[in-house]
């Protein structure tokens, strides 16, 4: 048995505690890719439309992209100027996501080892949208969780 603590609850649970692995999918050039992690998520990236809620320009230069579980020490730009970041741990916090949950997050990190997005729920800024040239489309979905986006 374990304690399991939430934000507005507590529980005890029988049984271990859920271990994610630690898997990073890299995407090397501009394809048409479709990432399966478990039977809930899909990541694709792709030229065509997507009937996603979220989704994020990528670029030829932003390559190879990373999409990863956050690592300690993860930050994230919220302004356009790009002096305003938060480590990703303090983000979780502030915006009330289980320490479980947390785990099982993606991020999307580019070419320049910055991040991206926390797929799912927010995207970095700046958030440029250049010429359509070369343009690709990332897109996430969880069915399980609802996808809250901030930008």
């Amino acid at each position: 048995w374990r304690f399991k603590k939430r934000y507005e609850e507590c529980s005890f649970e029988k049984g271990r505690q859920k271990v994610v692995p630690n898997i990073e999918y890299v995407l090397e050039k501009p394809e048409d890719t479709l990432i399966r992690p478990n039977e809930d998520e899909q990541i694709l990236l792709t030229t065509g439309k997507t009937a996603s809620e979220f989704t994020i320009p990528v670029y030829p230069k932003d390559f190879p992209l990373t999409i990863r579980h956050a690592k300690p020490g993860d930050k994230i730009a919220l302004d356009a100027s790009e002096t305003k970041h938060q480590k990703l741990s303090r983000w979780f916090i502030n915006s009330k996501i289980p320490l479980e949950e947390r785990k099982e997050i993606w991020v999307l990190e580019d070419a320049s080892k910055k991040i991206r997005a926390i797929l799912g729920y927010r995207y970095a800024q700046p958030l440029f949208f250049e010429e359509e040239t070369g343009k690709m489309i990332l897109s996430y979905e969880n069915k399980t969780r609802c996808t809250h986006v901030k930008k």
